[in-house]
Order: structure tokens, then sequence, then C-alpha cells
């Protein structure tokens, strides 16, 4: 109980939009930007759903945080995938065939940098080419032109945001 907790526990971070974050696909392909094999090229530890605690099968140390009360003005409410302290203290060693699990200590494997440059390349890409677009609008069940216009209008937002953090990130 106590590690299902630590790997799904919300801790109020907002990255992007749960629904977004949920269909985006990958820059270069249309593999969701979540799965598995995505997961672990970053360093992340993919996990099974769990109705109770993880439902989306989200890897370990991603989470989803539901914000009812904004906590600053002109900040937003809602549903949002965001980091948890697992992504960076969970690791899995692999010795003789076999893993490992450290929980606590440091995931060496986890290369942030990278997967936030793959996640701003991704929202990038998304809004760049319609079909992506369309794709991700059919995934959040925005069908109509208002529903597809509010879809831009909120992934336009994020993706400047996730744009201006990994630039002053990397800026030498």
């Amino acid at each position: 109980d106590d590690r299902e907790w630590y790997y799904n526990f919300a801790q109020g971070a907002s990255v992007l939009s749960y629904d977004i974050f949920l269909h985006l696909e990958q820059a270069e392909s249309q593999e969701l930007f979540r799965s598995d094999a995505n997961s672990e090229r970053y360093g992340l530890i993919p996990q099974r759903p769990n109705p109770r605690t993880n439902p989306d099968g989200l890897p370990i140390g991603i989470s989803k945080t539901v914000i009812a009360k904004p906590a600053w003005k002109g900040a937003v409410t809602g549903e949002f995938a965001g980091m948890t302290c697992a992504a960076c203290h969970t690791s899995d060693l692999r010795y003789q065939g076999k893993r490992i699990r450290i929980d606590g200590g440091n995931n060496a494997a986890f290369d942030i940098q990278a997967y936030i440059q793959a996640l701003d390349a991704a929202l990038q890409a998304t809004l760049k080419d319609p079909a992506k677009f369309d794709r991700l609008a059919a995934g959040v069940g925005a069908t109509g032109a208002d529903a597809k216009k509010h879809l831009r209008n909120r992934l336009e937002a994020q993706a400047a945001l996730t744009h201006a953090y990994h630039t002053s990130a990397t800026a030498t």
C-alpha cells in the first residue's frame, strides 16, 4: 500500500492537461508519448494499470493531479499530469536477469532534460501537424469546431509554457 501511494500520490504538479497527456503522440510517430517504450527510453519505470491508484497505467513518477481551487490569481483548475518524487527517486537495478526495485534512492537512468525536450517536441509537432492535432482532438473527444478551437487554445498555452521551461532549462 505504501509503495502504491508513493508511486501515484499527486503532489500538486501540473505539467500538462491530463486528457492531452493521455492522447499526445510522440513528435516523429503516432506512438503515444506516455507509452511504456517511450517512458523507458527516458528512464521512467512502466507500471500496470491499477483501478484504485493508477487506472491509466502511468509510469512511476507521473501522476494525475486534480486542482479544484486555484492557488494564485490566474492559476487554472482541472486535471493535470505531473511529476512526483518517485520519478527521480525510484529505480530498477538489473542483475543476472532480475530486476531489483530501489525506492527512495536515485534514479540515475531518468533523463529529465531529454524527457522535457521530447515533450516539447511532441507538443510543437501536434500544433504544426493537422493530422496529429486531429488525432489528439478525437482522443480527447473534441469533435466539433468549437471544441477543437478550445482544445487548440489550451494546447497552445500549455505548449508555450513547456517550451519556455525547456529553453530556459537548457540555456547555457
